[in-house]
């Protein structure tokens, strides 16, 4: 992740402390999800998981960010609610169906290719200029992803 978003000159930042913890408590999701919602519906499962996301975040909101002076405009509260409905609560929703069917390790793989994604929609989209490190960071992952995918079979033929 660090080869596919810091520059070349980047330096330790509080910011990144975040970024540390959303990932591990994303990947305490990921193996709390295989292991409790057999039994329980993917609606349930990302209805709760937004729910305490939505908490954390709000509560991180107000402590550490300065509200705006007036609200925005109600096309901006229509778009916002449209990705709330449609890129975070259908994304999720596919994602928990989706990880119930496979093992917590290949769900963990699979989920590494979503900033390589990112990275590859915003150069398709935005024309970004891939760096060295970047090219560097999706050969990891995808070296990561071969290995899951290697590694049981060759496990199984002995």
């Amino acid at each position: 992740m660090a080869l596919l978003f810091l520059a070349p000159d980047a330096r330790f930042d509080p910011s990144h402390l975040f970024f540390v913890v959303s990932a591990l408590l994303w990947a305490a999701s990921i193996a709390l999800v295989k292991r409790n919602s057999s039994h329980i519906g993917p609606v349930v499962v990302t209805a709760v998981q937004l729910s305490v996301s939505g908490l954390v975040i709000l509560t991180a909101s107000l402590l550490l960010e300065e509200m705006p002076a007036r609200l925005p405009s109600p096309d901006v509260w229509g778009w916002f609610f449209a990705s709330v409905l449609i890129s975070t609560c259908l994304r999720f929703l596919l994602q928990f169906r989706g990880q119930q069917m496979i093992s917590a390790g290949r769900a963990a793989v699979l989920m590494c290719c979503e900033p390589v994604w990112a990275l590859i929609f915003s150069v398709s989209f935005l024309g970004t200029a891939v760096s060295l490190s970047q090219a560097a960071g999706c050969a990891v992952i995808f070296a990561a992803m071969l290995y899951q995918v290697i590694s049981p079979t060759q496990k199984a033929a002995r």
